[in-house]
């Protein structure tokens, strides 16, 4: 019984499509049914696929069918664009620092609690 339980399930979704496929693809890919248009619905012996359009998008999507399961998995993909809409920029080379010739240029660049005025590590002000 149970393996024509599987075969009936295989039979209904692949064959007849029991399921609509607007309805089999509506969570796949995130549009109501009715906003759905099918196209290009190919049918093989325990698959089936179909192209879903919603706003604009299109996916490619596959039901399989598990006999041994009796339970259809369905999956959709967003079709990618073969080519970026923007080219992308190339990136700046940052400014090459500036040679110090002779003294600092940050506080770090002096030893101990000395710090950099001017470009000479002096000692701080007292407090």
């Amino acid at each position: 019984m149970r393996r024509l339980l599987s075969w009936a399930t295989v039979f209904c979704v692949s064959i007849t499509g029991c399921a609509t496929l607007p309805i089999l693809s509506s969570g796949q890919v995130g549009c109501p049914s009715e906003e759905i248009q099918i196209a290009n619905d190919e049918q093989g012996w325990a698959t089936r696929t179909w192209t879903a359009e919603c706003r604009g998008k299109l996916y490619y999507c596959t039901a399989f069918s598990s006999g041994q399961q009796g339970s259809t998995q369905v999956a959709c993909k967003e079709k990618a664009d073969s080519a970026p809409a923007t080219a992308p920029t190339p990136m700046a080379a940052p400014a090459p620092a500036s040679p110090v010739s002779s003294g600092c240029q940050y506080d770090t660049q002096c030893k101990g609690e000395r710090v950099c005025r001017s470009g000479r590590c002096e000692d701080p002000a007292p407090r």
